[in-house]
């Protein structure tokens, strides 16, 4: 998931957040990297090996077996269990992966030996991974009506030109008291099998939204969105061709989603991961407007293949889904075995699996959440049995361990990315003139690495993959970057020994700089519109209107006045939706 690197090669010239590692013994596991940029196989066995050891070391907590209560010893809110998290409902994490998407394609075909820049994703945050390259390019994901064809309003050999995000059809249960449910799986296309019709190709711009089940819920919901937004463009504005304004309706509608979109990626999902004191120093009370320490040059390795893994710790094993399914009684990780690829005769997904998102996104007032909504797991080197499941992320050889956390450990050894301690020392020389007291948050390195030997070193199993002493202090030298971020998280600076008490809410300092300095620095590389950053959300929208179709919003889309207003958090959003009536169709 989210990219890969060849094994045995180290990846060069992808961009870095400070620029490349001065010296090779700057970068990550320089030492089984030999001059070449190549791995030796007897060194890359022993690397596997001792990643394999870490990655257990994140799910047993003992000899006799898991405890999800172990890691975590106090509760972040009394009546929640010890590992969830009231800051970040599980929507959330999704919203992560939808925007991890956007960011990064590093999948294996962008990606070969001695590749300049394994990432594809050229143009970061502006829904691609949604809208691809276009209905002309891509027609396979869109329609020409949000039914079937709207032809009518066109000469009868005349097609309508597609602009309509595909979705599937209805399921035929009834689901009741599902308020924000778009009620409706993506998009799916049929193959013959030997045993019959298959519905194994997902019809969408990016497959990896497809991962598993609540991704692909995900998608439903910003197609239907979409879909919304189009359906409600006049289409008698500005007097042009009708093909010509149904162009136009598609491009203001998707400028729109993606306003509201990027709004909500910075002042919503960025806030609730930060650091308070990080999101402070780049100006998160007056519109982000601090400068970035570092150049934007594309998605750095220190972001793709090092902090934003964080989201796999705050995965759980399963969720409530709806009103039907309310409590959590689906087996542990079903949900990631829902695909068109892994499970192509179970789709597309039945009613069970149509996400309410009032069960994922908080709907009613701060400090008094809905008892049903799913928390994520509060961000920490403890995640749940699912990232470990063999069958979706089994072993590739007896010297690699199964489980999400694993393949992160690999990518981030593949990638030539900056080690910790100098990605520490180098932060902290930038910050010295511009914020002393935010330079002060980062971790003295010594008693980071004591603590980190000493929680390395308190699992003792008995088996094979028990680390030594001399692993334990090996991994505390060079540890792998997407480790360490959620290490970080989930410890007191402040504490000589390993300590949880109150930690996991947020990414710690280093985790928190490198997500903002990509968020912020993807965002100010392109504009939707001319001052995006600068003007209100409702200016931004109604700019978009007057470039695309020559008039006001409330001419262009009198239906939804609330655009005056438009929503800046998922909350919002949903709200939003459901009084434009997205949901009852």
């Amino acid at each position: 998931m989210h990219g890969w690197s060849l094994e045995g090669k180290v990846v060069t010239g992808a961009p870095h957040l400070f620029g490349a590692p001065p010296k090779a013994e700057n970068v990550h596991q320089a030492s089984y990297i030999s001059a070449d940029r190549t791995i030796e196989d007897k060194k890359r066995q022993q690397a596997h090996f001792q990643l394999s050891k870490l990655s257990t070391r994140t799910q047993l907590e003992d000899g006799a077996g898991r405890s999800s209560a172990a890691f975590w010893k106090d509760k972040l809110q009394p009546g929640l269990p010890e590992e969830a998290n009231p800051m970040l409902p599980s929507g959330y994490t999704y919203l992560l992966q939808l925007v991890a998407h956007d960011l990064t394609d590093t999948g294996p075909a962008a990606l070969v030996a001695g590749a300049s820049n394994p990432n594809a994703r050229s143009r970061p945050l502006l829904l691609d991974t949604i809208y691809g390259a276009g209905p002309d390019s891509n027609p396979y994901i869109y329609s020409a009506s949000d039914k079937v064809r709207d032809s009518s309003s066109f000469p009868d050999l005349e097609r309508a030109p597609r602009r309509y995000l595909r979705t599937g059809r209805r399921p035929e249960e009834k689901l009741e008291e599902a308020a924000y449910c778009p009620f409706r799986d993506i998009a799916r296309g049929s193959q013959s099998s030997g045993a019959g019709m298959s519905n194994c190709d997902p019809m969408l711009a990016d497959a990896r939204n497809d991962s598993h089940a609540i991704m692909s819920q995900m998608t439903v919901l910003w197609h239907t969105l979409h879909n919304l937004l189009i359906g409600q463009i006049k289409e008698e504005i500005g007097g042009a061709p009708k093909i010509e304004m149904a162009y136009r309706r598609f491009a203001l509608a998707r400028t729109i989603m993606t306003l509201i979109y990027r709004r909500i990626v910075r002042d919503d999902l960025l806030a609730r991961i930060l650091h308070p004191e990080i999101a402070a120093f780049y100006g998160k009370s007056n519109g982000w407007s601090t400068k970035l320490l570092s150049e934007f040059q594309g998605i750095p390795l220190e972001f793709s293949r090092g902090a934003f893994r964080f989201g796999h710790a705050m995965v759980k094993n399963n969720y409530a889904i709806n009103s039907r399914v309310a409590v959590n009684h689906h087996p542990e990780g079903l949900f990631l075995s829902l695909t068109s690829a892994r499970k192509p005769d179970e789709m597309p997904l039945k009613a069970d699996w149509m996400i309410d998102w009032a069960f994922f996104f908080d709907m009613n007032s701060p400090g008094n959440p809905d008892p049903r909504l799913n928390y994520s797991n509060r961000i920490g080197p403890r995640y749940a049995n699912a990232i470990h499941l063999s069958l979706e992320f089994n072993a590739k050889s007896e010297f690699d361990n199964r489980g999400l956390l694993h393949r992160d450990l690999k990518s981030a050894l593949y990638s030539g990315m900056w080690k910790v301690p100098d990605l520490l020392g180098v932060t902290k020389d930038r910050l010295e003139t511009r914020s002393p007291e935010t330079g002060s948050l980062f971790a003295d390195w010594p008693r980071a690495r004591a603590r980190l030997v000493t929680w390395l070193q308190e699992h003792k199993s008995n088996d094979q993959f028990e680390l030594t002493k001399a692993e334990a202090e090996a991994i505390a030298d060079d540890p792998p970057l997407p480790f360490y971020v959620v290490f970080e998280a989930a410890m007191n600076p402040q504490s000589e020994q390993p300590d949880t008490k109150g930690m996991g809410e947020h990414l710690g300092p280093l985790g928190s700089l490198i997500v903002a300095e990509t968020f912020l620095g993807a965002l100010n590389s392109v504009s939707v519109v001319e001052d995006e950053q600068k003007l209100s959300l409702a200016e931004c929208i109604n700019a978009a209107c007057r470039a695309i179709m020559g008039a006001n919003a409330p001419e262009i889309m009198p239906n939804l006045s609330s655009l005056s207003s438009p929503p800046q958090t998922m909350a919002e959003l949903l709200r939003f939706m459901k009084e434009a009536g997205a949901f009852d169709t």
